[in-house]
């Protein structure tokens, strides 16, 4: 409870965090099949303190969303080779990523198999 009486939950500290996925939003002018997913800080019973089952459809979205991050420099250590990708699982959203609530929302971003290293 917060000085004016009014009830609120405080949530444990989390980051926001960045993984190359499967495009959610792929189309004719997004046809990319990998994207930048951000995880914004959010679970199933965020709201539990307020009453139950707030969040009825929880697993229906990805809780890994589409992020366009952008950079001003042209040459990055991102940009530097196809392998600074291809072939580092770290970079991709993998069910070993997610929390074990978000499994069944994830299924469509998640990437299956980590593309190869470029020879």
């Amino acid at each position: 409870v917060n000085s004016d009486d009014i009830p609120y939950y405080k949530t444990a500290p989390s980051e926001m965090e960045f993984k190359i996925g499967l495009n959610p939003l792929r189309s004719r002018e997004n046809p990319f099949e990998y994207v930048v997913l951000r995880h914004p800080p959010t679970n199933a019973d965020i709201f539990d303190y307020y009453g139950e089952n707030l969040l009825p459809d929880f697993n229906d979205v990805p809780t890994w969303k589409y992020a366009t991050p952008h950079n001003i420099q042209l040459n990055t250590p991102q940009n530097e080779s196809c392998n600074s990708c291809h072939g580092n699982e770290s970079l991709f959203l993998t069910e070993d990523d997610l929390l074990r609530d978000e499994v069944d929302a994830n299924q469509n971003v998640i990437v299956p198999q980590i593309p190869e290293p470029v020879p």
